[in-house]
């Protein structure tokens, strides 16, 4: 559920993105995709579901039929799109009514609990989402989410999720760490290193699904569906306000982009001192052999 490229574009420039994805695909790790995978799918959402065991898992398309995140909140503005939304619905209904599926998982690539950005930008539809949730036996087939697009371990049992779904976030391998959303009932924890596993337990009655959440060898959360967490062996995560987040990216943004021009100039002049360098260094050599040459023709005796 990773981003394919780290470009971190804030326009919506068509050429821009091409850019950054045929950079991705020239790399060598985007050539090797080729040799492993046909990209062949159609223009439409890229949605699946599949089952393991009693496990339903469903895999939405956050990407492809979403409305710009800066159109304004209404009714109509959608990040499913209309025909996705309604599998969606569908594949949840039918899964919460067969008595071949015990827990249904949801891989949702973005934040569900956040007020400003992710799932934040469409308000109406997760309003509409919450409610198709609560038409649902989900006391009798739960569902889980298995989030992403947040650099960081957290977990949330319910209690700040909106429809009360249990949430779950494992990231980053390789990328710095950072927190989105909140608040998360069980912490959240930003880092690279990063990952989660979740053992799924079946006695044939009810499914049980145990996270740990790891940095490296080291294990920094855990929640067990089953097993109701003891109150002392866990710190909830509490995002600042509203205002304050705002400020804080906005000042994020702005000094990375300044960096990345500093970056820009200094390697410039840096280039440029490194050629002054080479020039000036070609001079002295040049000037020494000329002096030493002259000195020699200088001392050298005559002959008729």
């Amino acid at each position: 559920m990773g981003d394919l490229h780290y470009a971190n574009l804030d326009v919506n420039d068509v050429a821009a993105f091409r850019g950054a994805y045929e950079s991705m695909f020239a790399s060598p790790a985007g050539t090797v995709i080729n040799d492993v995978i046909l990209l062949d799918d159609p223009l439409d959402t890229i949605q699946q579901a599949f089952t393991i065991g009693r496990v339903r898992f469903l895999v939405t398309d956050l990407r492809s039929q979403r409305t710009p995140n800066d159109a304004p909140d209404i009714p109509s503005k959608t990040i499913l799109g209309l025909d996705q939304k309604q599998w969606f619905k569908d594949q949840l209904q039918a899964a919460t009514t067969s008595e071949d599926v015990g827990l249904v998982v949801w891989v949702n690539t973005m934040p569900w609990i956040d007020d400003e950005r992710k799932w934040g930008h469409f308000t109406h539809e997760q309003n509409d989402l919450v409610a198709f949730f609560a038409t649902l036996d989900l006391t009798s087939i739960p569902l889980v989410i298995v989030s992403g697009d947040a650099h960081m371990l957290a977990v949330d049992d319910g209690s700040h999720s909106p429809g009360n779904i249990t949430t779950f976030h494992a990231a980053a391998l390789g990328r710095p760490g950072s927190i989105k959303g909140g608040p998360y009932s069980h912490g959240a924890f930003p880092g690279s290193g990063q990952f989660g596993l979740l053992d799924v337990r079946d006695d044939g009655t009810r499914i049980c699904v145990r996270y740990s959440g790891r940095r490296g060898a080291t294990e920094l959360l855990t929640y067990d569906t089953c097993e109701p967490s003891v109150p002392g062996t866990y710190t909830p995560y509490i995002p600042p306000s509203k205002p304050v987040r705002v400020v804080t990216r906005t000042l994020k943004k702005f000094l990375s982009r300044l960096d990345k021009k500093w970056q820009v100039v200094t390697r410039f002049y840096g280039w440029m001192a490194a050629m002054a360098l080479v020039v000036g260094g070609v001079g002295v050599v040049g000037g020494v052999v000329w002096w030493c040459g002259c000195r020699h023709s200088v001392g050298k005796p005559k002959h008729d």
